[in-house]
């Protein structure tokens, strides 16, 4: 869980800092192989509704699905 959580996966990107609200912070964590396995293998391996919150975050916090303007967002 630790693995996937800090994005070894490449499924998400952490947020750090000051600025999230302005759309900064965004960093990607790197590792060894054998760790990006494992975060690979916990979401292989959850049950259904840990995955479906896997997904959610995924979501919320892929640096893929980021909003690229502060104006595209509604307040």
């Amino acid at each position: 869980m630790l693995c996937f959580s800090l994005g070894l996966s490449g499924d998400i990107n952490p947020k750090i800092g000051y600025g999230k609200n302005f759309f900064y912070g965004s960093i990607e964590v790197t590792s060894d192989a054998k760790w990006v396995e494992k975060a690979k293998e916990y979401r292989e391996k959850a049950e259904d509704d840990i995955k479906k919150n896997i997904d959610r975050l995924i979501s919320i916090l892929s640096y893929k699905n980021a909003v690229s303007s502060p104006d595209l967002v509604i307040w």
